[in-house]
């Protein structure tokens, strides 16, 4: 019973989920930059001044062609590692001026739709894994195989150093996308993040083979963020290999926090290995999971047993217990002490608060779980999103990125829990004036009303769904349940009497109602089973008129068997 309640919720979030789909508009405005003083737009290089964001994406989704012919990624896995570009447009025939003024307000007289241009796939990788042979007791790869994985590296980098030189920052931000997600969720959530940042450094996207249809969609997207691990893991090795790359930045969400975390770990214990340090040698500055669809008992083990954690020099969690996603990913995988998305501190074992508390100064672990909190990240339905929709979320987010703060430090407010050096609530609205209480209570107010109201319009509107189409499927069962119509329902007779029949006399009537019996005998009767044949003669002289030494005598009475 309870594996049958398991598989019946995993159905119920993926028919919710793919329910849920509409053209994407820009998320809203961080709350940071609403205040008019800062504007992180003026001093932008004036190729960035534009509403086309240019992307570079690396994947390991199987390429595929519409029905136009043009190149698209599907979620299908591909064993080589791609290389490209393309330009996600912020509004519909709008000015850089109109997107600035959009982009500074969270009162937008209109939405800004987003829209994904063209891919253009520069290189591609060989497949992997490279073969290697064993030669005098050591591994050796083929040099064949080595030689044209360089040639792509070069490639790579020459186009990532020429887009450097348009930014004074001169690192990476890389994003990792999550579960039942395509192609273009990750250009949209990396596009909007990036120009909320200042655009500054370069805007990456890794996107894997997700967003698998059907009911085994999860199970097969859980399998291909397990298989593409290693292309991960080679994407961060080429990256800190670039000299003209000074940092790296990952930000990945939901089921891509596996990703990051699983390829991170692997180097971190070859790096532990050969007495490195994983945050110099790869370069790794900051390292965020948001919402992070992580068993809570395994990620310990993880980031603190294999000291993942200490592998960047900032390593961020955010997490909220609003995130409705995460909860029934909690009960599908009975999660002991719960996921990490929607953990609070409190549940953190004892031997982990003391290694954090003592020496893990670079790690934060964010709850957002205000009221306020909760309304605003529930904005996607599901309250998973809320790194880009919640506004507080999105803002310190911004903060940490692009001004490179602290938890906790002047400019990003956020109040220590007390349980580690790293452990943190929202204190305040980071990039906002305070204001009055009762300014304050209306407004939450006002966000509960809102999500209730759009809450029983959603209920209303998939209930009426749900009736009409049991309706539907109730009258197609009826209609199919009733009984086929015989042989006397479905035959034209052509020879029965009516006004317009040629009849002048009696006896010209008489021969028509010859013809219409020899008619109905060769139609009818001559095409019944046996066991019917009485039931239709009786039926036959109910409805004609028989006749009796050649005079109308009446009607045979109806006798049904």
């Amino acid at each position: 019973m309870k594996l049958q309640w398991r598989t019946c919720l995993l159905i119920i979030s993926i028919l919710l989920l793919a329910a849920c789909s509409g053209q994407r508009v820009l998320m809203p405005t961080p709350n940071i930059e609403v205040n008019p003083e800062i504007d992180h737009y003026a001093d932008l290089h004036p190729d960035l001044k534009s509403t086309e964001v240019p992307l570079f994406y690396i994947t390991d989704r199987k390429p595929e062609r519409d029905e136009n012919g043009n190149l698209e990624y599907g979620y299908a896995r591909s064993a080589s590692l791609a290389f490209g570009t393309t330009i996600v447009d912020l509004g519909e025939n709008i000015s850089w001026e109109e997107l600035v003024e959009a982009s500074r307000t969270q009162k937008r007289l209109k939405k800004v739709p987003l829209n994904r241009r063209e891919l253009t796939e520069i290189i591609r990788g060989p497949n992997s894994p490279i073969p290697y042979y064993e030669i005098d007791g050591k591994l050796v790869q083929d040099p064949e195989y080595l030689a044209k994985r360089e040639a792509v590296k070069e490639l790579f980098r020459n186009e990532i150093v020429r887009y450097l030189d348009r930014t004074p920052r001169k690192e990476v931000f890389i994003y990792v996308h999550g579960f039942h997600n395509d192609f273009n969720d990750a250009a949209f959530a990396m596009a909007e993040l990036w120009h909320f940042m200042g655009r500054i450094g370069i805007p990456i996207i890794y996107t894997w083979p997700a967003g698998h249809p059907g009911l085994f969609g999860y199970t097969y997207d859980r399998e291909s963020s397990e298989f593409t691990v290693f292309h991960f893991r080679e994407l961060i090795r080429f990256l800190a290999t670039f000299p003209e790359v000074e940092r790296i930045n990952i930000i990945a969400h939901s089921r891509g926090t596996d990703v990051a975390v699983t390829a991170l770990r692997e180097l971190t214990i070859a790096a532990r290995a050969r007495g490195e340090s994983t945050r110099e040698k790869y370069k790794i500055y900051n390292f965020v999971l948001a919402a992070p669809d992580l068993d809570a008992q395994v990620a310990q083990q993880r980031l603190v047993g294999d000291h993942v954690a200490s592998s960047a020099y900032r390593f961020t969690i955010y997490t909220s217990p609003a995130d409705r996603a995460i909860g029934w990913s909690n009960k599908l995988f009975d999660s002991p002490i719960g996921r990490v998305g929607n953990i609070s501190p409190e549940t953190l074992q004892p031997e982990t608060k003391a290694i954090l508390s003592q020496g893990h100064k670079n790690f934060a672990f964010i709850n957002f779980q205000s009221d306020v909190d909760k309304s605003d990240s529930a904005a996607d339905g599901f309250g998973h999103s809320y790194f880009r929709n919640a506004t507080t979320v999105s803002s310190d987010l911004v903060l940490m990125l692009r001004d490179d703060l602290d938890p906790g430090t002047p400019g990003r407010p956020l109040e220590s829990l007390g349980y580690t050096s790293g452990g943190f609530r929202r204190g305040t609205r980071p990039g906002t004036p305070s204001r009055k209480l009762a300014r304050r209570s209306s407004r939450v107010m006002a966000l509960r009303l809102t999500n209730l109201f759009r809450h029983a319009v959603r209920f209303l509107v998939f209930g009426l769904v749900g009736v009409l189409l049991t309706l539907v499927v109730v009258f197609v069962l009826l209609m199919n349940d009733r009984p086929d119509l015989s042989i006397w329902h479905l035959a034209e007779l052509d020879q029965e009497f009516t006004v317009d029949s040629e009849v002048s006399s009696f006896n010209e009537y008489l021969a028509l109602e010859d013809r219409l019996f020899k008619q109905l005998d060769d139609e009818v009767y001559a095409k019944i089973r046996a066991s019917e044949k009485g039931r239709s003669i009786d039926i036959a002289r109910a409805v004609f008129p028989i006749r009796n030494g050649g005079r109308k005598t009446g009607t045979a009475a109806l006798k049904c068997r």
